[in-house]
């Protein structure tokens, strides 16, 4: 089994009349070629926050964890920054992923609270 991580697997690129963040066109034109990613799973396994902007809570959290272990870390305004550049595009792609995940069944699509676990679980098996 291999597993692949990235925050953008699944998504599809829209059309561009749709793009109202024009910082998103270089990420929409990216995504055509995460294509070719999908066409080689087998299997989709989707975890999404039930809320996006918990994104923001666990990255400050993450970076405080790293900076108690005297590791590098950003500051609060900077997670902000960092994070909000990403909350358009899930706002963007997010429906088009639940319209139509990337790959044939299976799929396993777990909502996840704030605590991290899950709220709901929607499975997909058949072909």
């Amino acid at each position: 089994m291999v597993v692949l991580e990235g925050w953008m697997l699944g998504f599809t690129p829209v059309e561009s009349a749709h793009l109202a963040d024009p910082a998103l066109q270089a990420v929409n034109e990216r995504l055509r070629s995460y294509a070719a990613w999908h066409a080689l799973l087998d299997g989709f396994i989707w975890l999404e926050p039930d809320d996006h902007m918990f994104v923001r809570e666990w990255r400050v959290e993450a970076e405080e964890r790293a900076i108690a272990a005297g590791r590098a870390g950003m500051s609060r305004e900077r997670i902000a920054a960092f994070v909000e550049a990403f909350i358009p595009a899930y706002a963007l792609y997010t429906s088009g992923l639940r319209a139509r995940p990337p790959t044939k069944p299976p799929h396993l699509h777990v909502i996840i609270g704030r605590d991290r676990l899950p709220t709901e679980i929607l499975t997909a098996w058949r072909r």
